[in-house]
């Protein structure tokens, strides 16, 4: 399981993580939390955290020099200028605190780490730019640090090579994602987890002929997918050997049992997108009042 935590750090949010996570993890699930403090940045839109890297809008184009020079990155978290080594020890005290079992490195979705990746955004004339060797250079010096600090078991990636949010696209997504797939399996990660190609969009499913099995192929680890599947056709995933594990997320936030009903093969609740990533007043709106099956009748 994984939970999306943006800007970790303060004392109140770990009190109330420990709440949501130590429940589930009496049944042995294992949740790791998505890394977001060196990748919220996006091109051309807002951040919604203000732990990121240097200041302003970055993107490959005018990230400054101290970019993992010698792993050295200057990074703003919580009002602080720390080092990459620094902000991973400070980012693993606060997991313990809150009890997850790992991170999640958010490589996707146009956030900074797929913004290196992709050749339509990264105009950078230096090594980490031009050819993949280059493009994937921050990521996998992102992924080594990480690896170094906690342990490769405990870390996994999320990566999008045929998306373009954000207009982070590529112009050979199935090339990047092999290069990608092949070259993580040096580091002996938890597991993989890529987005299906049909998500070109944020929450809308194309008809396409790409698919993720030569990555699924490529990849020696544990290979997750998601994007936009359903019961049945996840089922089907795992049966055509696509897959090790099928990610479910806006159903799941809106269905906290949704194992039980999928078991069950019983109706799920709807999800609200309004209330996705959005500031609340009340913070359990749209997160956690979602009703479970005994009291959804």
């Amino acid at each position: 399981m994984n939970y999306n935590d943006s800007c970790s750090g303060s004392d109140e949010g770990n009190r109330g993580d420990k709440s949501k996570i130590h429940p589930n993890q009496a049944d042995g699930t294992e949740i790791t939390s998505a890394l977001s403090k060196i990748t919220e940045e996006r091109v051309g839109g807002e951040t919604s955290s203000k732990c990121h890297v240097s200041q302003g809008l970055v993107n490959p184009s005018n990230l400054l020099e101290i970019v993992m020079k010698e792993k050295q990155v200057l990074i703003e978290a919580e009002g602080e200028m720390l080092t990459l080594k620094e902000l991973l020890a400070n980012y693993e005290e606060v997991n313990r605190k809150k009890g997850f079992d790992g991170v999640e490195i958010h490589g996707a979705h146009g956030y900074l780490i797929e913004q290196f990746l992709k050749d339509q955004v990264n105009d950078r004339t230096d090594k980490y730019d031009g050819s993949l060797e280059n493009r994937c250079r921050f990521a996998f010096e992102i992924v080594e640090a990480f690896v170094d600090e906690i342990g490769a078991e405990r870390v996994g990636i999320r990566l999008s090579p045929f998306q373009d949010y954000h207009e982070a696209g590529d112009a050979n997504p199935e090339e990047l994602g092999v290069y990608l797939a092949n070259a993580l399996n040096k580091y002996g990660l938890a597991y993989c987890h890529m987005v299906e190609p049909r998500m070109k969009t944020l929450g809308e499913k194309f008809e396409c002929f790409e698919s993720l099995v030569p990555m699924r192929k490529a990849f020696n680890g544990t290979f997750l997918v998601a994007g936009g599947y359903e019961r049945e056709e996840g089922n089907k995933a795992i049966a055509e050997n696509r897959a090790d594990l099928v990610v479910y997320g806006r159903i799941f936030l809106a269905n906290p049992d949704l194992p039980e009903r999928f078991k069950l093969n019983v109706p799920l609740n709807k999800y609200d997108r309004a209330t996705f990533y959005r500031t609340n007043p009340n913070p359990v709106v749209g997160y956690t009042d979602y009703p479970f099956l005994e009291t959804s009748s």
